[in-house]
């Protein structure tokens, strides 16, 4: 089945990749606005293509694992930042 999972990557590879939520959309978008140099992204995956994905990054092989999502994703996209935007009057 296939699934929606958001996360940040490096010059160093994955740093974080999570299921699609509300709460990690928002961790996203902190963690990409604080640190210089990571990219928050989307991607759709395969149950079994994001358990390998996430036991390649917990086994602390960063690139590889972006190698692997990369390899294994159905559709992949950049999360832009967004700007707060000031009140309408």
């Amino acid at each position: 089945m296939l699934k929606a999972f958001v996360g940040i990557a490096s010059d160093q590879g994955l740093a974080v990749l999570h299921p699609e939520g509300e709460e990690t959309l928002s961790l996203i978008h902190r963690f990409t606005q604080a640190e210089t140099g990571r990219v928050g992204f989307w991607a759709v995956l395969g149950d079994t293509d994001a358990r390998r994905v996430q036991v390649t990054l917990l086994a602390g092989h960063a690139r590889e694992a972006m190698w692997v999502l990369d390899r294994s994703a159905k559709d992949m996209g950049r999360i832009v930042p967004t700007t707060p935007r000031p009140p309408l009057h």
